[in-house]
């Protein structure tokens, strides 16, 4: 374990490849905050409150929230993905801080939307990954096997993830990540 306390943040858009350069910070040393699966926890500990807003259409036989329904909803509807964002943002953010609040080591907070939750605020490094919207949309298909229309919406759902400036001290990394992991492990080396 590090002596030293830092945090790194590390956003991109779905399917740029955020995992593969997270996965490179962790053989370094880094202990990773995902928030991506931070929120899924998060969903399902306010799942009633969610059901409340979105009706039982969205819950399993089971009783369990049916990920893949609500997001058909909410990716085709602003509107009903910022009451979603409403319900599970202010608890996914309020955990992170203390994450990294109660941290002594090497950080790396995992987030498409680190700068929409304000998460950029707790970090020394920003580390932007970049990868055009075809290269994109090949790897959801591959990883996750979601139907055209589906993945599309996800895509054009995330508008600016990666300011051009983010008006702190903080320095911003750019990685483009078109051509694989090998070539972004160089990178980051």
């Amino acid at each position: 374990m590090s002596s030293i306390k830092m945090v790194w943040g590390v956003t991109g858009k779905y399917c740029s490849g955020k995992n593969s350069v997270v996965n490179i910070l962790k053989s370094c040393g880094f202990k990773e905050i995902d928030v991506d699966l931070l929120g899924h926890r998060v969903l399902e500990e306010q799942k009633t409150r969610v059901a409340e807003h979105f009706g039982r259409k969205i819950l399993t036989g089971s009783g369990e929230i049916d990920r893949k329904k609500l997001g058909r909803l909410v990716f085709s509807d602003p509107a009903k993905l910022r009451i979603l964002e409403a319900i599970l943002h202010p608890v996914m953010v309020k955990r992170v801080e203390e994450q990294v609040k109660g941290a002594e080591e090497l950080l790396v907070i995992n987030a498409a939307l680190l700068y929409h939750l304000g998460l950029h605020s707790l970090c020394d490094l920003l580390i932007c990954v970049k990868a055009n919207a075809l290269v994109r949309y090949l790897r959801a298909r591959k990883r996750d096997g979601l139907p055209f229309p589906m993945i599309i919406s996800r895509i054009f759902a995330q508008k600016r993830i990666c300011p051009k400036s983010n008006g702190q001290a903080v320095d911003i990394y750019y990685i483009r990540n078109n051509h694989g992991f090998f070539r972004v492990e160089e990178e980051i080396r």
